[in-house]
């Protein structure tokens, strides 16, 4: 009688230790899944946000590159039309807006960059490249980028290389910019430069912050 007693005592132990067990299993893998919904719901959350800042900081700042560039063409044209004189002593041609050389000045630049931030760029057409030959662009070493060349292959490049236009994200110097490119072109209509305006995504902290 005592043994089956205790059998019995066992078997109710055991039976309730596997229905704890059980409903300790069924109980984890509830709360699992709703830690992973939950999860998953807060993660689309974030990148909607994301997502939404992104788009409403490309409008903003394209809007920003397109008035950017409309100032730095009124300067520009208030200097004169775009022309070709001769050649420097590197053996890129000389750029020049009326009678003022492009090459030897940061004039323009600088005034667009304090107008209205930002970027400015005057490159010349030297072959199939662009030179950059006057800009507030810094390069690696915290020097005006004079001298550098746009990247053949860049969507820019190639867009002013046929006559384009470009506004966009593009990378300059290994960095990614919302930026416009306009062509400049002679008397004749040939493409002998261009412009660009343009704003440092690593700067731009609405973005940054988003992400």
């Amino acid at each position: 009688m005592t043994h089956s007693l205790r059998f019995k005592v066992a078997l109710w132990f055991l039976i309730v230790a596997i229905a704890v067990g059980i409903a300790g299993v069924a109980g984890f893998h509830r709360l699992a899944s709703y830690v992973r919904v939950e999860a998953e719901n807060q993660m689309a959350a974030r990148l909607d946000h994301v997502m939404d800042v992104l788009e409403s900081t490309n409008r903003i700042y394209t809007k920003f590159v397109t008035s950017s560039m409309h100032v730095m063409q009124m300067l520009a044209a208030q200097q004169g039309p775009p022309r070709i004189s001769g050649v420097d002593a590197q053996g890129c041609p000389i750029l020049c807006f009326g009678d003022v050389p492009a090459n030897s000045s940061t004039e323009l630049v600088d005034r667009v960059g304090r107008i209205m931030g930002g970027t400015a760029t005057i490159l010349v057409k030297k072959g199939d490249d662009f030179v950059r030959v006057s800009t507030n662009v810094l390069d690696s070493g915290g020097n005006r980028a004079v001298g550098t060349l746009m990247d053949r292959e860049s969507k820019a490049a190639i867009a002013l290389g046929n006559g384009h236009a470009f506004t966009g994200i593009a990378g300059i110097l290994g960095n990614p910019y919302i930026a416009s490119y306009e062509p400049l072109r002679d008397s004749s209509g040939a493409v002998i430069g261009a412009c660009h305006v343009g704003y440092a995504l690593e700067n731009l902290n609405t973005i940054r912050d988003a992400i």
